[in-house]
Order: structure tokens, then sequence, then C-alpha cells
């Protein structure tokens, strides 16, 4: 009998994910570099003295909003105290992994082993599922990053340029700093162009996901709904531009004008990034069933094995809970069948998924991961 991984409390347990250690690694580092190299040649001593002020409140806010969002349990409280027998449970999704009913919101995801209540994303910077109890902690992480990375960034390009245009104000701080004066001119210069090399980058990814975070906010969805919905759409699009002989791109767009609001795709391709997995051989594509509770199940999931194909989000493998009656897209299947009560699927979909007493295959969506937080 094949026994269950056991179930991932927070992200502070090990094993750690290589991308949370990278994190904590390339923090320090660039906190280091900065605070020894870049704040002491900031030329004006009250200007100095804002900077760091901004730059250290920054810090605090990260490493507080990342430790809250890492040390939490997103996890549904049902898997914690079952329902008793006395509560109505019917309309309500059933995991066949964590073998209880769950709210409708919540997915199962197969990286932490457990139901995430209001399921976001699976974080593998916080080698944690982020969801209703910890969003707050990871968006203020994430805005956070963005407000530090761009402070340095600042920081490195005003010396950079600096030491081209007033080179003799640049060298006279340079030697104002005991440890600073006997190293050549050009290894500042190797410096700051390395720093802005690599905290360039980083600033635009964290932004893009800042500014993704506000559009999802706006529109009360979590990272895994949008993707399911804008996944779904994009397929109807499709679907009617090839039943239109003549639509063509027009059918598309006012296909996807009648749905909700969705972003290009240069401002979301991080969550539908497969952040360097394999693409595998897509098998096709079936309509999704409407399944509205637990009784609605015909006890059947084997049959569907072979229809099922991988989605990446966050590059985790993770399973999903069927959606709320009334609100499941017609997607591809992701679905990999469980020997458990009531027969529930459980669904498979790297750091975003849900298990359902359903029969039916989950619809599947490509996600991927986004800047450390």
């Amino acid at each position: 009998m094949e026994v269950s991984p056991k179930r991932r409390i927070n992200g502070f347990e090990r094993p750690f994910h290589p991308l949370q250690v990278l994190a904590w690694v390339v923090f320090g580092t660039d906190v280091f570099i900065y605070v020894v190299f870049g704040l002491p040649l900031v030329g004006e001593s009250g200007a100095r003295l804002a900077v760091a002020l901004f730059y250290a409140l920054s810090v605090v806010f990260l490493v507080v909003a990342t430790y809250r969002a890492t040390a939490c349990d997103p996890s549904d409280p049902n898997i914690v105290v079952p329902p008793s027998a006395a509560e109505d449970t019917d309309s309500m999704p059933f995991c066949g992994v964590c073998n209880v009913p769950v709210f409708v919101r919540s997915k199962h995801c197969r990286a932490c082993s457990k139901c995430v209540d209001v399921f976001d994303h699976h974080c593998m910077w916080l080698n944690n599922c982020v969801g209703g109890q910890n969003y707050y902690a990871f968006f203020v992480a994430v805005s956070a990053v963005s407000v530090m990375i761009g402070i340095i960034l600042s920081t490195w390009l005003y010396l950079l340029v600096d030491i081209f245009l007033n080179a003799d104000d640049f060298d006279l701080r340079i030697q104002e700093i005991g440890f600073m004066k006997n190293l050549p001119r050009e290894f500042f210069v190797a410096l700051l162009v390395t720093m802005v090399g690599i905290n360039g980058p980083l600033f635009l990814l964290d932004f893009q996901l800042v500014v993704l975070h506000i559009f999802l906010a706006s529109q009360h969805l979590t990272t895994y709904e949008y993707i399911m919905t804008k996944r779904s759409q994009l397929e109807d699009a499709e679907n009617e531009a090839r039943e239109t002989e003549s639509g063509g791109q027009e059918a598309t767009e006012r296909a996807l004008t009648k749905r909700v609001r969705t972003l290009p795709h240069w401002m979301d391709w991080i969550v539908f990034s497969r952040c360097g997995k394999k693409m595998r051989k897509q098998p096709a594509k079936n309509a999704v069933e409407q399944i509205g509770n637990p009784s609605d199940t015909d006890g059947s999931g084997t049959d569907r094995e072979a229809e099922t194909r991988e989605v990446v989000l966050e590059a985790e493998r993770g399973s999903s809970t069927a959606p709320p009656p009334g609100a499941a897209p017609e997607a591809s299947p992701e679905a990999v069948p469980e020997a458990a009560p009531k027969a529930a699927a459980d669904y498979s979909a790297a750091g975003i998924g849900s298990a359902s007493s359903s029969s039916a295959p989950a619809p599947g969506v490509a996600g991927g991961g986004g800047a450390p937080p």
C-alpha cells in the first residue's frame, strides 16, 4: 500500500527548496555589498541618511513579512479539525488525498501534501503555499523586495554615472573611506556594472509580480483562478475562431472581451512559465464535467488516467480541488486518479491543484514561478 507523504506544516520544514536557499544567499549578499560599498559612497550626508533609512525600513518589512509568510500554515481548517457528523458537508468538495470535505476555494498541493484554504499558488522561494492565511504577508514581502531592489538599483546607477561624470569627486570620496582608498578605480566600475546587471532584471521581474497581484486583487481572483480563467478563455476563443471561417483574430478578441478581464501576455507570462521544465506531449483535449458535490460522482477515475497531462505553476508538483458549481471552465484535463473514499480525483498541477470527489478531471493550466520574495 502506498504511504501518503507527510503533510508539510510550513516553509521552514526540511528539506529546504534550492530556490529558497538561493533567495537567502542572494538577499544576504546584496545587502552586504550595498551596505559596505554602496551607501558609504553616496555624496551628501543628508541624502545618505535618507537612503539608509528607507533602505533599512524595506529590509525590515521584507524580513518580517517573509518570515510570517514562510512560517504560516495555510491549510484548510477542515484537514486540521475534520467537520463533525452534524455539519452539512454535502455541498463541499471532497479531497480524496486528505480524506475530508474542504472549502470550495481550497486546493490540494502535492508539494505540501495538504489542502490550502483560498489557494493562490505554491511559492518555491518560500517553500510554502500561499493561501488566504498568508497572502497578505506574501504581498508585503514581494512589495518590500521591489522597494529594496529599487533603492539598490537607483544607488548603483547614480554611482555609475557619477564615477564617469565626476571622477575627481568620486575618487575623493574613496580616499576618505579607509578600507577603500587602496582599491583601484576599475574595481568600482566592475562592481557597479555587475550590480546593475544583477539587480536590474530582478527589479523588473519583481515589479511585474507586484503589478500582477494588484490586478488580481482588483479582480478578486487568486493566481490559480486567474490562470484557470485565462486558459479557459483562450481555449474558448480559439474554438470560436476555428468555427468562424472568416473571423480569425477578430473572433478571438471578441471572445476574450466577453469574459473576465485579463492582462496581456507580456504582463502575466511569469505565472504561465514552465521554468525550464520539459514540455510533455499533449493528449487530446476533452470537455470538463460539471460536478456539484460528492454525491454526484460515479466512483470512476482510473479510466481517465491516460487523458491526463502535466500543468506547471511555480515549477512545483501539486494537485487541485474541483471548482465550485457553475465555475468549472472547459479546459484540458489534468487529473491523477487516487484510490480514496468517494473516489475523489487528485488533480495534478505543479504547485496548484486540488482534489475533489469528482471523477471528472480538473482543468489544466500552465503556470510558473516569479521573482524571489
